[in-house]
């Protein structure tokens, strides 16, 4: 649930693309305080993905509006179990997530809500939308958060997911009239500019498909569809 009728801020995390920057403009037209962090990883996507972050909050003139909050939070690829661990400054009870990509995801939101706890901020916001073919593992994912942040970890942030009953293709048809080609969701760009052929490029095009609205986004590379026999 979203409180922030009495002046307490909401953490955000906002990573540049569709559902995160729809979620900025949602809290903003609600009446809460907003504080937008970014986590940088150097992953391939950084760049282009605060070019988006940079666009989306210049477009907005909002008192309510705080500055640009960026985290560092470099990835061990090769060891992110490990890496989540060290973050937790002690040993992590229970079981590790089995994903990386997972682990980097708990990374993150570790990262995140250990710095909102510091400044008393006890919301942190995540614009993810419902996957239908992930439905299941965003439930465990969650709830493994929740374990972790308030228990293992001891920190007493609450994730909140506004958007965790809408799929992509609803939250592309809340931003009709915004610039949405100008965010960014690409796993492997090339440069600045959408891949094509990731699974978030294909989350992306399927998003617009489904919603009913023109893409114009730039992909480098066009997915292949294969042809029935």
């Amino acid at each position: 649930m979203i409180s922030s009728g009495n002046g307490s801020p909401i953490g955000l995390l906002l990573s540049g693309g569709i559902d995160s920057t729809m979620l900025l403009n949602h809290l903003m037209t609600t009446g809460c305080r907003v504080v937008p962090i970014y986590v940088r990883s150097n992953l391939p996507s950084q760049a282009a993905e605060m070019l988006s972050v940079v666009r989306s909050l210049r477009s907005l003139s909002n008192p309510a509006l705080d500055g640009l909050v960026t985290l560092d939070l470099p990835m061990d690829e090769a060891n992110p179990r490990a890496n989540l661990r060290n973050r937790m400054g002690r040993s992590a009870a229970g079981p590790m997530p089995q994903f990386s990509r997972d682990v980097r995801q708990m990374l993150l939101f570790l990262t995140a809500a250990q710095w909102c706890a510091k400044i008393g901020v006890v919301q942190l916001a995540s614009g993810e939308t419902k996957h239908p073919r992930e439905l299941a593992g965003q439930r465990v994912f969650y709830r493994d958060v929740d374990l972790l942040l308030g228990g293992a970890a001891g920190v007493d942030v609450t994730i909140i997911r506004p958007f965790a009953q809408l799929q992509r293709r609803h939250v592309v048809s809340m931003g009709r009239r915004f610039h949405l080609t100008t965010n960014f969701s690409c796993s492997s760009p090339l440069g600045i500019s959408h891949c094509g052929v990731c699974p978030k490029c294909e989350r992306r095009r399927e998003g617009f498909d489904q919603a009913g609205v023109f893409d114009t986004t730039t992909y480098v590379r066009k997915k292949v569809v294969a042809k029935a026999a």
